[in-house]
């Protein structure tokens, strides 16, 4: 892997928020900031059902992500389709994600309060085009 592409996994790996972009049935587009896990070829994003872009995607699966950190200028853009998990892999992936958050110690714990309606689920966004600038 060269030097470029290890410093945008650190990246990817380490900046706090994603803005997350889907397609309203307008066709303006919904913007949230949203904790995220970069997997290497995919972002997901651990939210409710009821979420404006889980609708979104559920109509219209194209989404665009930055990641972006405001203090070196650094920024990721990845887009691709979205799906929308709503399986047993829901509680794993969450409670990975959440990992990368808080300690070890209070994983467990977050998701429980998180899920206290049992109705999370999993946004993977496919990253077929990503974007990066190394910053200022």
């Amino acid at each position: 892997m060269s030097e470029r592409d290890q410093a945008r996994e650190r990246h990817l790996d380490t900046t706090v928020n994603a803005v997350v972009a889907t397609v309203r049935r307008d066709g303006s587009i919904q913007l949230s900031p949203n904790w995220y896990l970069w997997t290497g070829d995919a972002i997901l994003v651990s939210t409710t059902r009821a979420t404006a872009k889980v609708h979104n995607i559920r109509r219209d699966p194209r989404v665009t992500v930055c990641i972006d950190d405001p203090e070196t200028g650094r920024y990721v853009t990845i887009a691709g389709p979205a799906e929308i998990i709503e399986d047993d892999r829901v509680p794993s992936l969450t409670q990975e994600l959440v990992a990368k958050y808080v300690v070890e110690a209070e994983v467990k714990p977050h998701w429980e309060r998180i899920n206290r309606n049992h109705d999370r689920v999993i946004i993977r966004v496919e990253a077929a085009d990503v974007w990066w600038r190394r910053g200022y």
